[in-house]
């Protein structure tokens, strides 16, 4: 009977240093910022965040309608950054001041209307 709780003790002794082993050595994760952006005629866009590990992004909108702007504090470096924006008229740009939604040919209001745009940091 003591055999087997002693081989139970180092066994499972054995188990917690794997465990603590795999902890050190697992690749950092990718960081990720999901939202839907909404914005119709005027004003800065409404958001609704999905996932968010970046950190914070305020967005605004510039006063022709046809550009949005995401002010952020933290670094994207553009060979470490995916951006994926769901819209046909607008294109993402990553820049040193921050974030730009662009429109080629705007159309006055035609805003964001649920357009998903994902940021993807790699490590």
């Amino acid at each position: 009977m003591k055999k087997v709780l002693f081989m139970a003790a180092l066994i499972g002794l054995m188990g917690c240093k794997k465990e603590q082993s795999m902890e050190k050595d697992a690749a950092p994760s990718v960081r990720r910022y999901v939202a839907i952006l909404n914005a119709m005629s005027s004003g800065d866009p409404t958001v609704t965040i999905l996932e968010n590990t970046l950190g914070e992004i305020t967005w605004t909108a510039a006063p022709n309608q046809c550009l949005y702007e995401g002010a952020h504090s933290f670094d994207l470096p553009t060979d470490k950054t995916v951006i994926t924006f769901d819209n046909d008229y607008y294109f993402a740009m990553n820049t040193i001041d921050g974030l730009l939604l662009n429109s080629e040919g705007c159309v006055y209001g035609q805003g964001l209307n649920n357009q998903t745009i994902t940021i993807e940091l790699y490590p």
